[in-house]
């Protein structure tokens, strides 16, 4: 695949990314201007923010948005999940992350974000760019943040997203652990305590398999469908890396030899974004050697395809 054609590839899994950070930000309080499109899918608001710091050199705004959001209401994020979720994004996105939590700590008073921050500045940002991001906190995108409102910060919460996405369907514990991203002990607990508390339902052993009666919720959704459920994080850490402007620069005095050994490595790394979300890619067998470049601009291109018809 010639250059031209491999830089075009590039170019528009960005777009398709930043479309999406748009989106979804949108529904966050955040002033998008121009025409975005209503996300259809449960919107994760720690991995939002995780890749609008990834994307901070290309789209200077997003950084108005994590910044204006992280001074507003840092309370709707959980701190540990963030932690937790950004051990599998690039080093130089932790520390802008850093930056992030330092905003949450001075300007949102909040400091549970203080450790996260480990010292690191709150760079400047243009206020009034997020306005009172509960405002649209009845949009299907927003029920991770309407769930975290009415029973707190925590994994229970988000599980109960998850399985109110699913329903009817049922899964195991590690099944809901990889898809919230809390693992799978910290997911049992809280599966656990809700099928005590006869708000979820569990069937089946080894292992158990859990589900939530969509139709008990009906009124507190206001009897509106629940959106569905995208694996967003996963694919936000695979885009975080793929896209990542210093990899790039490096990139350009490196044989193709090399470059696609590592783009091989970059995609079989984060499979699970692509088998969870069923995203179609080539089958890294199909191309020996160096010819997996073209293999790997395909998978950017499909994964472009993907975020423009499922935002």
């Amino acid at each position: 695949m010639s250059k031209t054609t491999a830089a075009s590839a590039l170019e528009q899994c960005r777009k398709a990314a930043l479309d999406a950070a748009w989106s979804q930000w949108s529904v966050l309080g955040g002033q998008v201007g121009g025409q975005f499109t209503v996300p259809r899918a449960i919107v994760d608001p720690e991995a939002l923010v995780l890749l609008s710091c990834a994307l901070r050199d290309d789209e200077p705004r997003l950084w108005d948005f994590v910044g204006g959001f992280l001074a507003a209401a840092p309370s709707l994020l959980s701190v540990q999940r963030t932690r937790n979720l950004a051990a599998r994004y690039p080093a130089r996105v932790r520390e802008i992350l850093a930056e992030a939590a330092a905003i949450a700590t001075t300007d949102g008073k909040d400091a549970r974000w203080k450790p996260l921050a480990k010292g690191a500045p709150g760079r400047p940002y243009r206020a009034g760019k997020v306005d009172q991001p509960g405002r649209l906190i009845g949009e299907p995108a927003a029920l991770m943040l309407r769930l975290r409102l009415a029973f707190g910060v925590q994994a229970r919460s988000d599980v109960l997203a998850f399985l109110l996405s699913i329903a009817p369907s049922s899964v195991s514990a590690r099944e809901v652990g990889e898809a919230t991203g809390y693992g799978p002990m910290p997911a049992r607990r809280a599966l656990e305590a809700m099928v005590a508390a006869r708000i979820v339902r569990a069937a089946g052993s080894r292992p158990e398999r859990y589900h939530a009666e969509i139709e008990r919720w009906a009124s507190l959704m206001g009897d509106t469908a629940v959106p569905v459920w995208r694996y967003w994080q996963p694919l936000f850490a695979f885009l975080a890396a793929a896209l990542h402007s210093e990899r790039e620069s490096a990139d350009a005095e490196r044989s193709a030899y090399l470059r696609s050994g590592d783009r091989r490595r970059l995609v079989l790394e984060h499979r699970a974004a692509f088998s969870w979300n069923r995203i179609a890619i080539p089958e890294s067998s199909d191309f020996p050697g160096e010819e997996y470049l073209a293999g790997y601009d395909q998978t950017l291109l499909a994964v472009s395809r993907w975020l423009e018809a499922s935002t």
